[in-house]
């Protein structure tokens, strides 16, 4: 008797457990959130020898420009408050400048004129634009733990799994535009489209095409 009972109770306790196991619901989405990188629109600016245009700086910064840049590039020329003379180097320093940028891609090149008194000052021009950066998601404010070598591990708790990852991505996306994503379809005229596939459809012997094999090349 007590063989019987002992067995039993195994047998419900399968069944009680096979139950338990079908009641889960296995579909429940994870709680970890990694979030999505970001786009941001910010200025760029960068200091040039205001005495001496540099064609190979021109060229570097115009490439950036044209993969990142939006709107118009502008540079800012200085020259001393009061001194026609060298307001004329200055103005005539610019136009170099502004020429070097347009050789290297940046066609809308804008050119401006600021007088100063400080002799610090008229030593550097400055030139900005906007480009549009990727960036981690915004709760990505911490490094990955054990990044800086003195973490513990309290310090997993503000960390944001996949952060790290996002982060080196962002840094590695070349155009940031990609990330607003790409119409792959072309433009074309839908009444021209229809009327060559309606040729088609009706069984109209279409002309053969001209073409060029392979064998026939170097002949």
């Amino acid at each position: 008797m007590v063989t019987i009972s002992a067995r039993f109770t195994k047998t419900l306790c399968a069944a009680m457990l096979s139950l338990s196991l079908a009641a889960c619901d296995v579909s429940v989405p994870s709680q970890l959130e990694t979030g999505h990188m970001r786009l941001s629109e910010e200025t760029r600016s960068l200091a040039l020898n205001a005495h001496k245009p540099d064609k190979a700086v021109a060229s570097r910064i115009a490439a950036d420009f044209r993969d990142n840049g939006r709107g118009d590039i502008h540079i800012l020329m200085p020259y001393k408050s009061g001194d026609p003379l060298q307001e004329t180097q200055a103005r005539r320093m610019g136009k170099e400048w502004q020429a070097a940028f347009v050789k290297g891609g940046a066609t809308n090149a804008k050119l401006e004129y600021v007088a100063v008194s400080e002799a610090a000052a008229l030593e550097r021009a400055i030139v900005s634009y906007n480009v549009l950066a990727a960036l981690p998601p915004e709760a990505c404010g911490q490094r990955l733990t054990g990044y800086q070598g003195g973490d513990t591990l309290e310090d997993l708790h503000s960390y944001r799994i996949g952060c790290e990852t996002r982060t080196a991505m962002s840094k590695m996306i070349v155009n940031p535009e990609d990330l607003k994503g790409r119409d792959g379809s072309e433009a074309g005229d839908s009444r021209r489209q229809g009327a060559v596939a309606e040729r088609y459809m009706s069984g109209e012997k279409m002309e053969p095409l001209e073409a060029t094999s392979a064998s026939g090349i170097g002949d």
